[in-house]
């Protein structure tokens, strides 16, 4: 998957308003810059901290995550650091379904997710907080079982597919850090 952006421009949230906002936004943005290596190509990844169920810790990657395009990352939780694929698509203004898939490809769960534009727990400030929180329910396959979840958002990164995420620090393949 591949968009095109301008360089080191910060990308869209999901209401139209450029990049994060606050602190975290100007940080981000700084960032951006002091690391250079900005390009058409670069992929923003939008990585979330937060739990399911208010008691189990995950934290979440989406990479590129804007209307038309389809949705790719992966989550895990904080205890067994085992990465889990997600794949899937906006379905409205705020809302989004992420498939979660087994070794096989196989789905076996899926998230399905509102931008909250106030944080039911109050941690952020606001009326429109745009990508910075998500909201809803994990559901197994089966569909018997439904888990709140609920996510902040921590950083957004701006990457070259080519050159990988981890790149910055050295690493030249993604898939030897993330074993």
């Amino acid at each position: 998957m591949s968009s095109t952006r301008a360089a080191c421009i910060p990308a869209p949230s999901i209401d139209g308003r450029r990049g994060p906002r606050g602190v975290a936004g100007v940080l981000a943005v700084a960032a951006l810059f002091l690391l250079g290596d900005c390009n058409a190509e670069a992929l923003d990844h939008y990585d979330y901290t937060g739990d399911l169920r208010g008691d189990l810790p995950i934290r979440m990657t989406l990479i590129d995550p804007r209307p038309g395009v389809p949705i790719q990352g992966s989550y895990f939780y904080t205890r067994h650091l085992q990465d889990i694929p997600l794949t899937g698509e906006l379905t409205g203004p705020r809302s989004l379904v992420l498939v979660e898939h087994d070794d096989q490809g196989q789905a076996r769960a899926r998230f399905e997710l509102e931008y909250a534009k106030r944080d039911p727990r109050g941690r952020l400030g606001g009326d429109d907080l745009g990508a910075d929180v998500l909201v809803g329910q994990w559901v197994g396959a089966d569909r018997a079982k439904g888990l709140p979840v609920y996510l902040g958002l921590a950083s957004i990164a701006t990457f070259d597919p080519a050159a990988g995420r981890y790149a910055v620090a050295g690493a030249t393949d993604d898939g030897l850090v993330e074993r």
